[in-house]
C-alpha cells in the first residue's frame, strides 16, 4: 500500500514539474515576435523618399549598393538611390529620435510603382498588428530626444491661443503665432498657417533664423540661422481654403531689441513666401510646461 501511494506521489512531482517547466518555456516564448519587414524598391535613374514622423537618428544599410542621403532642410526624410542595377536583395533599418526601429527589405526594380513613402504615428500603432512597417520600441540614444517628442505633441494639442498680434498675410496666405512654450531649456512656438487661396500651398522648406530689425545704408543685413529639434504636425503642404497647427522645437535663445526671431516658409514651385517676424518680448515671456 505506502508502494502504491509513493509512486502516485512521485508520478504528481514530476508531472506537476514538467508542467512548470513547460509553461516557464512557453511564457519565455510568448515575449518575442516578429513583424515582417517593409519591401520597397528602388531604381539608379529615380530617387525614393521616406518620410518619417519625426527626425532621422540613424541608418544602417545592408549594401553599399544602396545610395542614401539624409536632406539637410528636413531630418525626417530620407532619399534612396541604387548604386548599380540588378544588386542582390538587401535591408535598411532607420532610427527615429521618438525611439522606434524601422527595418525595411529593399529590392531593384527599373520603374517603381512608388517613390514616396510617408509614415505617420497611425502606422506606427498599428504595425504591432503585423500592418505598415516593422517598429521595435527600444532605449533612446538621449532621453531629450524623448522629452521633446512628447512636449512637442503636447503644444501640438493645445487650443487657447496666448500670443496675439504676431503674423504675416501675403498672396491669401496667413500665418500666425499662437503662443510660445519652454521646457528643459528648448523653446516651443506654435503655429497656425492659413489658405485662403483655392490652390494648395506645397512646402519647399522653413528657414530659422535671427537678424537685424534696422539696418544703415550700405551695410549687409546680420543674419544667424538656428536649426530646429523637429517640427510637429502637418507643415508640408497647406490645402486650399483650411488652416493647419504645427509646432518648432528650437535650443533656447533670446535676442535684443534690435533683432527679430524670423521663421520662413517658401512655396515649392511658386513665389508665395511667407515671412513671420517674432520680437524678443515674445521669447522672454515664454510659458513654462510643467517638468
Amino acid at each position: 500500500m505506502h508502494k502504491i501511494h509513493f509512486a502516485a506521489l512521485l508520478v504528481t512531482i514530476i508531472s506537476l514539474t514538467f508542467n512548470k517547466v513547460n509553461a516557464q518555456q512557453t511564457s519565455t516564448t510568448n515575449t518575442v515576435s516578429s513583424i515582417e519587414a517593409k519591401v520597397i524598391f528602388i531604381t539608379t535613374n529615380k530617387t525614393t523618399s521616406l518620410v518619417f514622423p519625426i527626425a532621422i537618428r540613424s541608418v544602417d544599410r545592408g549594401s553599399q549598393d544602396v545610395l542614401a542621403r539624409q536632406v539637410e532642410e528636413a531630418d525626417n526624410i530620407l532619399q534612396l538611390k541604387a548604386g548599380k542595377e540588378n544588386f542582390p536583395e538587401t535591408n535598411l533599418t532607420v532610427i527615429t529620435a521618438d525611439g522606434n526601429l524601422y527595418s525595411f527589405q529593399v529590392n531593384y526594380k527599373v520603374s517603381p510603382a512608388e517613390l514616396v513613402f510617408k509614415f505617420s504615428e497611425d502606422s506606427i500603432e498599428h504595425s504591432s498588428n503585423g500592418q505598415g512597417i516593422k517598429v521595435v520600441r527600444f532605449k533612446a540614444k538621449a532621453s531629450t530626444d524623448v522629452e521633446i517628442v512628447s512636449t512637442g505633441n503636447e503644444v501640438l494639442k493645445i487650443k487657447k491661443r496666448i500670443v496675439y498680434g504676431v503674423h504675416d498675410r501675403r498672396y491669401n496666405m496667413k500665418i500666425k503665432l499662437r503662443g510660445v512654450y519652454t521646457k528643459s531649456d528648448v523653446l516651443y512656438f506654435q503655429l497656425e498657417c492659413t489658405n485662403l487661396s483655392n490652390i494648395n500651398f506645397d512646402v519647399e522648406m522653413f528657414q530659422f533664423y535671427i537678424r537685424d530689425q534696422f539696418r544703415a545704408k550700405r551695410t549687409a543685413v546680420q543674419e544667424v540661422e538656428i536649426k530646429p529639434y523637429s517640427i510637429f504636425g502637418n507643415h508640408a503642404n497647406f490645402k486650399a481654403e483650411s488652416s493647419e497647427l504645427f509646432v518648432v522645437a528650437i535650443p533656447k535663445f533670446t535676442i535684443p531689441f534690435a533683432k527679430y526671431f524670423t521663421i520662413a516658409i517658401n512655396e515649392k514651385n511658386g513665389g508665395r513666401n511667407l515671412h513671420l517676424n517674432i520680437r524678443g518680448h515674445a521669447i522672454v515671456e515664454a510659458k513654462r510646461l510643467a517638468e
